[in-house]
């Protein structure tokens, strides 16, 4: 909502100039009508027009091309959008908004994100197209943090834009890439940072500074003033009251003097800027610099930090002399604590007793460098004894003042994060051979799958709800998990239209390892997410392969919260890998100093990334592994999921022989058109299978009935043989003729063994004669069942063949009427003011050319939905032009079907109007024009979205103006 007043309201409206950048024109003192000045201006007036309108007492009295409302509108005819990647940055390096040069609006930041954790920032800016890129270079300084030499502008294609006397509106890229210039040799990139002691953002980024090796140190401080003044910085740096020093962290370190080089210092990446008070007193590298702090224990508070300079850091009356010059304090009468850090974190309510307060006759040591702290107080003084109220309302203070350090402190630990890349060290180390044996308690490898039984059920039904499978898909699943199809029909037929208790029922039974389960890899949680893999339900297996490692994670953290060490660095190397975010690893460091905590704060933290992505699981152990006291915990982890993807790989040889069979029997499928064709063939191939079957078993019957006879003559034959020759034997029992004889009849017997044996039935050729025979004969039984088979089968293709020609000459009738039909829809576009939102909506409104405008007004009305909120009593349909935003009666045509009316009127855009209960429906005629009116705020310095209005063109500019201010 805007408060424009009409007595100081500019009114602005486009003109129509082709060879200008921005054509408008004040038109807020212009006399005549509306009509009139359209026409001058040789505007339809059946078109809409765009205005401009401010309302700003001062901007009104200047003249219009100085005033700001002409710089605002000329910046939104001439701005383009730019996406720029930029190096990271502290947060707090974010300029205003829109930026000014000579009094022309140059840019305007709309967003700055922070990408990959930190490695980039994507700024989004609106910027004027007639600069140059070396003007866009200067605008993006404050930005980036370094001067425009210091940083390169890349087209998103990575070729560098040169030409710095380009303009914008020449350069075919949106989207740029700014990146640090390549160090040359003997260069050295400094991040700077503003040191004030004596704050709680005692620390703030300012730049990065480029300094070759061979320049002074006073020379240094003059470019950093200039670079300064060049990126904005708001700071107060004077050559002579300033000094650099290196910066260990957030402690600052030794003084760099005016007549050192930077060669001295070319190892060293952060420095801390430091304004002083007055002119540098440090003169000489054996001086120290050390920051004092009074502590009043009769006010129960501290002075501001100051500092002194020694000459000599081992003369302890040296030392006190400095104090007692500075404070006023007599010497002997002043105490003083051992030197500390920058900063120094301790409450007022524990200075006296924690600290260890000394006299002359203790020799300060360990000022070795600059930048120590040391406190001291006047030993004369009493502590003041504080009530109850006092108390809390000091540590109240205190514990906020201390928390906003820690945070100052945190952030800038992430910033620093945000602005170089990540350092691991990794070390190898090999576990002792005991612990290789016995291994760390707790931590036992187990290369055993869990396996479900019956009492799982209900959480294998929960997890498979969860994971999103679909229950009608029990059936399929339940073959693919190894379960027969007889079992899964008697579920079915038990528990007719009833997929939920089907579903249950088929768990049931792989639990109880039915069938064919264990063959396919037993009940458990792997088989289960192999069968979904299967069936393509590629989304419920991933799921069920995360609940795996969350399992695995879940299993060790009973052991990783009693033995993990040293949870602040596995946090930072998590957040290095982008495992972790700044919070959770500010959780971890603001659990210290208890170890627990920050083990718990910790495995909190990493289960939370590892429920959200379950990969994140490797990248923890990985990083425990790198940490020489948790190799174990993190080598357990890794065999963990070894393991599992081990166990989940393996197949059995029952399924692999499973597979290879239904490889077989998938070549040896046919074609439909062999299927086809089967039919006929059918006799043929049996009377090719059977006849070779047969002549085989012919053949052996006839050769088996040659041998009998064979023997049979055989055995006749020596029978005569035997009478013979012993009729001419001799008598005598001892001649050689009766030993001839005897010999013979042994040979005899034997032959007659022989012969016997061969006509036994368990003669051994003719059993495997036999058997030979009986596998023939069963063969050829299962050769006529599978022709058979096939014959039923191509019956029921022909018969689908023919189910399927009469489908398709239906659905093709089906589409011919629809066709015409569809001929005959009008289609419209319906637009609608919802009546309670009054948000315009749109939609497509389909009827029948011959449908009367009643009945498409009920259909507009159920398409729009406005039964809820206002009957049909109160809406009508009206002609809508959209580009125009005009609208015209037709009333008058109720009688026509909306086919006659789209001829008539030439109508494709319809308007449901609403109106209230007691208002009548306005009366549209052509004396009316449609305007878009932007108003143009000077808060932002944004041309606002145009609202649409309508004006009579009978209308002078005042009237306009009241009718805009209503």
């Amino acid at each position: 909502v805007y408060n424009l007043n009409s007595s100081c309201m500019r009114l602005v409206m486009r003109e129509k100039d082709y060879w200008s950048d921005i054509s408008v024109s004040d038109i807020s003192d212009v006399g005549g009508t509306l009509k009139e000045i359209f026409n001058m201006r040789r505007h339809n007036s059946s078109h809409t027009q765009l205005l401009y309108v401010s309302s700003d007492p001062e901007d009104y009295q200047k003249g219009f091309r100085d005033s700001l409302m002409y710089k605002c509108i000329e910046f939104d005819f001439n701005w383009i959008p730019l996406n720029i990647t930029i190096p990271p940055g502290p947060k707090a390096s974010i300029p205003t908004t829109t930026n000014k040069r000579n009094g022309k609006i140059i840019m305007k930041i709309i967003t700055i994100e922070e990408e990959n954790r930190g490695e980039k920032r994507k700024v989004q800016v609106q910027v004027d197209k007639r600069i140059t890129l070396a003007q866009l270079k200067e605008e993006l300084v404050p930005l980036i943090r370094v001067p425009p030499t210091g940083f390169i502008v890349y087209g998103i294609n990575g070729y560098k834009l040169k030409n710095l006397d380009e303009i914008l509106m020449n350069v075919s890229e949106s989207k740029l890439i700014v990146k640090l210039r390549p160090l040359q040799e003997g260069e050295h990139r400094i991040k700077l940072y503003l040191l004030q002691v004596n704050s709680i953002e005692f620390c703030e980024f300012m730049m990065e500074s480029i300094v070759t090796s061979s320049t002074p140190v006073r020379e240094f401080k003059k470019q950093i003033i200039e670079e300064a003044k060049v990126q904005g910085i708001d700071c107060v740096l004077e050559l002579d009251k300033m000094r650099l020093r290196f910066k260990n962290r957030m402690t600052p370190g030794r003084v760099y003097l005016d007549h050192h080089w930077t060669n001295t210092i070319h190892a060293i990446r952060e420095m801390y800027v430091e304004p002083l008070k007055g002119l540098e007193e440090k003169k000489h590298y054996e001086q120290r610099q050390v920051y004092v702090i009074r502590w009043r224990p009769s006010q129960c508070s501290v002075d501001p930090i100051e500092e002194i300079i020694l000459d000599d850091i081992y003369d302890t009356k040296h030392f006190i002399k400095k104090l007692s010059e500075l404070s006023g304090v007599p010497a002997k009468y002043i105490s003083f604590s051992q030197g500390k850090s920058f900063p120094v974190e301790i409450s007022c309510l524990d200075i006296e007793n924690e600290l260890t307060w000394h006299s002359d006759r203790y020799l300060v040591s360990g000022l070795y460098v600059d930048g120590y702290v040391i406190y001291y107080k006047d030993n004369r003084e009493k502590m003041k004894k504080l009530r109850d109220k006092e108390r809390s309302e000091i540590q109240e203070a205190e514990e906020a003042r201390l928390k906003r350090i820690r945070d100052h402190i945190t952030t800038l630990f992430f910033s620093d994060s945000f602005c170089c890349k990540s350092t691991q060290l990794i070390i190898s180390w090999r576990a002792p051979s005991n612990l290789q044996k016995k291994g760390l308690p707790g931590l036992v490898k187990t290369k055993k799958r869990v396996l479900f039984n019956i009492g799982d059920l209900i959480n294998v039904l929960d997890l498979l709800e969860k994971c999103c499978f679909p229950e009608k898909k029990w059936y399929k699943l339940g073959l693919r998990l190894g379960l027969k199809k007889n079992t899964l029909d008697t579920i079915e037929k038990n528990h007719p239209h009833d997929v939920s208790r089907c579903m249950t029922e088929c768990l049931s039974q792989w639990l109880g390892r039915a069938d064919n389960v264990d063959s396919r890899g037993g009940a458990n949680l792997n088989s289960l997410s192999d069968a979904l893999g299967s069936m393509n339900e590629t989304a419920v297996a991933e799921k069920l392969k995360h609940h795996v490692l969350i399992n695995i994670f879940n299993n060790r953290r009973t052991v990783l919260s009693q033995s993990l060490c040293d949870s602040v660095a596995i946090a930072r190397l998590l957040y290095a890998e982008c495992m972790l975010t700044q919070e959770a690893v500010s959780r971890v460091v603001s659990a210290s100093p208890s170890i627990p905590n920050q083990r718990e704060a910790l495995l909190t933290a990493v289960k939370e990334a590892v429920q959200t992505d379950p990969n994140s699981l490797h990248t923890f152990a990985n990083v425990l592994c790198t940490i020489s006291t948790n190799v174990s915990l993190g080598q357990t982890i890794l065999d963990d999921i070894k393991t599992e993807y081990k166990l989940r790989d393996a197949i059995s040889s029952k399924e692999k022989e499973r597979i290879e069979l239904k490889q077989e029997i998938s070549m040896a499928q046919v074609t439909e058109e062999e299927l086809l064709s089967v039919q006929s063939d059918t006799e043929s191939v049996k009377e090719v299978e059977e006849e070779p079957l047969y002549e085989e078993l012919t053949v052996l019957s006839s050769q088996f009935n040659e041998i009998k006879e064979k023997n049979k003559e055989l055995t006749d034959k020596l029978s005569k043989m035997k009478i013979e020759f012993l009729r001419s034997l001799s008598s005598k029992s001892d001649s050689a003729v009766s030993k001839v004889r005897r010999g013979m009849s042994f040979e005899i017997d034997d032959c007659k063994f022989q012969l016997e044996a061969m006509t036994r039935p368990d003669y051994q050729p003719w059993v495997d004669n036999k058997r030979m025979i009986e596998k023939l004969q069963e063969r050829i039984t299962l050769m006529i069942m599978e022709l058979m088979t096939e014959r039923e089968h191509n019956e029921k293709i022909i018969k689908d063949i023919k189910v399927l020609k009469k489908t398709e000459e239906k659905t093709k009738r089906q589409r011919k009427k629809g066709k015409q039909i569809e001929e005959e829809m009008c289609l419209i576009i319906l637009y609608c003011n919802h009546p309670v939102t009054g948000e315009l909506n749109s939609s497509f409104l389909e009827v029948h050319k011959d449908e009367l405008l009643p009945i498409v007004l009920d259909i507009a009305y159920e398409t729009m939905e406005l039964a809820p909120h206002i009957p049909i009593e109160r809406c009508r349909l009206v002609k809508y032009d959209y580009e125009r935003q005009e609208m015209e009666d037709l009333d008058e045509f109720q009688h026509l079907t909306i086919g006659q009316i789209m001829d008539v009127v030439r109508c494709y855009s319809l308007f449901l109007e609403t109106r209230t209960e007691n208002e009548t429906f306005k009366k549209y005629n052509t004396e009316t024009i449609n305007l878009r009116v932007s108003v143009v705020d000077f808060s932002s310095n944004v041309v606002g979205p145009p609202q649409e209005m309508r004006a009579w063109l009978g209308w002078t500019v005042e009237k306009l103006k009241q009718h805009i201010g209503e």
